[in-house]
């Protein structure tokens, strides 16, 4: 006879199933799956977890295939989605003590947006003057990433190096407070590398991009503003460290190799705006600072250059690679100096494009299409930043006039776009956001990210009640499937000037944002100049008792 019931399931269980009735591990397991839920599209309900003890997974699938449900893990993690019809349920699956136990409980997708609160200022342990802490910035689960390009000091704090660069790693605690809990430098650091010009982190892996590196992996054969990555591994000792320096082909000089990164999983692409050659690596195939996106692939322990993605329309001084985004199988890259419309028509100088690639089946990559706004005019620089997340992308327009109509006056008020890919597969422009309250030298556009049904633009320069303290305005996608104004977010302190939102990222539950032009600690005393700060905010209950901005 089977030993109980599920109460949500309403199913009977696997023989010799067992409910776990210790309040205490209730309590903590209703946490972690409200927690869970924070991190996903669903709403918090009132629900106690059910916790109960089965004799193995295999026994639970079985049953709840007889029963038609499924159950779905996401990603690597211990949660997985139970659901069967209109019912939904968020499960963790652990073995305890040599037995598996699965908690549970019902959850909702969310019907209204969800406010995101500040948690907690970052700043440097070792804070000094014009660093810039928070030019690039990227957060994953637990961990969150933050670039210093012009820091001089090593992880000690001594041997300055002038403008080797630095970035600092934050830890989430329990109490959701964020800790710095290591500091890494370039192996191989020097001069004026800019270690740090650009940051990516997924899992238990970062990169670093350093423009101005000039030595290739063996510290040897040296050419002007190459650049370079750095990959870090995290170790089981909770320590990162690096694993290889990711180079480009044909290093020929001036290809700024790491402007911009992005990982996901197994996958990292690297932007290189200034690199000329084609496919071939041949002279007849040069076309100057084109641009190319670098694929780099873990196999085992390495990371290998795989593929390297050109714009089928290459053009002279497009830079493609100043942004770039990867998720799953899809990557973007900005082109802000691109000229030309979507089949080579219509030249308007840098008004910008951005292109998507999607990784088939057999490994190979494919462009699936170029994107450009849909009221593109002259130096709009259109691809200056980009996002994207499943079937949405943001691309970040910074210089668009606040007059359409004349393009010599009020720049860089910025402008950006939302495309989401449709049934056939085509990418199309669904929404071209224009803030109310936009105004000329906002540098709307700046930045840009996407996670589920939530994107963000910076706005470095936009204002509040305080102006240009910089903030971030936050976009929902609605059951209806259309997106809307939600929120708009600056930092606790709003320090004018401070490149609040010049750089941005999203991930599930979580914002951070960089402010590299901050002065203060985060006492707010100490004034350091340009030290810079990061600022990060949680979606939902804040326990920490952080103040959510309200929606504007």
């Amino acid at each position: 006879m089977d030993s109980i019931t599920s109460t949500f399931l309403k199913m009977k269980m696997p023989v010799g199933t067992i409910r776990q009735r210790s309040a205490d591990s209730v309590r903590r397991t209703t946490g972690l799956l409200d927690s869970f839920t924070v991190l996903k599209d669903y709403s918090l309900n009132k629900y106690t977890a059910e916790s109960f003890y089965i004799p193995n997974y295999d026994s639970l699938r079985a049953r709840l295939d007889r029963n038609k449900f499924t159950i779905t893990r996401y990603g690597g993690t211990d949660f997985y989605a139970i659901k069967k019809d209109s019912f939904n349920y968020i499960a963790r699956i652990t073995t305890d003590n040599q037995q598996t136990m699965v908690s549970m409980k019902p959850m909702t997708v969310s019907s209204t947006s969800q406010s995101y609160s500040e948690v907690n200022k970052i700043v440097a342990a070792d804070r000094d003057h014009n660093v810039e802490l928070g030019r690039a910035v990227s957060i994953s689960n637990n961990y969150a990433v933050v670039g210093a390009r012009l820091e001089d000091k090593d992880a000690d704090g001594k041997n300055p190096i002038s403008d080797a660069g630095a970035a600092y790693v934050y830890e989430k605690g329990s109490d959701n407070k964020w800790k710095q809990v290591q500091k890494i430098i370039a192996a191989d650091r020097s001069p004026g590398a800019n270690f740090g010009w650009s940051v990516g982190i997924s899992g238990n892996t970062i990169v670093i991009g350093a423009i101005y590196e000039r030595f290739d992996a063996t510290g040897r054969n040296e050419s002007s503003s190459e650049g370079a990555a750095y990959v870090y591994e995290r170790g089981a000792d909770g320590v990162w460290k690096q694993t290889q320096k990711l180079t480009s082909s044909a290093r020929e000089g001036y290809n700024y190799f790491g402007t911009s990164i992005g990982i996901d999983g197994d996958i990292i692409v690297v932007g290189a705006p200034g690199h000329s050659r084609d496919s071939t690596e041949r002279q007849e195939g040069y076309v100057g600072d084109a641009g190319a996106i670098f694929v780099f692939e873990r196999k085992g322990n390495n990371w290998r250059r795989t593929y390297k993605l050109l714009a089928s329309d290459r053009e002279h001084g497009g830079g493609m690679g100043n942004s770039v985004a990867i998720s799953g199988n899809l990557v973007i890259a900005g082109a802000w100096a691109q000229d030309f419309g979507m089949n080579g028509e219509n030249r308007m100088e840098a008004a910008g494009a951005a292109y998507i690639w999607e990784r088939m089946d057999d490994g190979k990559w494919t462009k699936a299409q170029k994107l450009i706004a849909s009221d593109r005019t002259p130096y709009d620089e259109f691809g200056y930043s980009v996002a994207i997340n499943g079937d949405n992308a943001v691309v970040g327009a910074r210089n668009v006039t606040l007059n359409r109509d004349d393009e010599n006056n009020n720049g860089y008020t910025g402008e950006a776009y939302i495309f989401s890919r449709n049934e056939n597969g085509e990418w199309k422009e669904v929404l071209a956001i224009i803030p109310n309250d936009r105004k000329t030298g906002d540098y709307f556009g700046s930045s840009v990210g996407v996670s589920g049904n939530y994107a963000i633009v910076g706005s470095p320069r936009g204002s509040t009640k305080n102006p240009m303290v910089g903030v971030i305005y936050m976009y929902w996608k609605n059951p209806q499937g259309k997106w809307v104004p939600s929120q708009k977010i600056a930092s606790s302190d709003e320090r004018i000037y401070s490149g609040f939102g010049e750089a941005i990222a999203i991930h599930k539950g979580f914002i951070i944002s960089g402010a590299p032009i901050v002065h203060t600690d985060v006492a707010g005393k100490n004034e350091l100049s340009n030290a810079g700060a990061g600022y990060i905010f949680m979606r939902g209950d804040n326990k920490s008792g952080g103040k959510a901005n309200k929606t504007q």
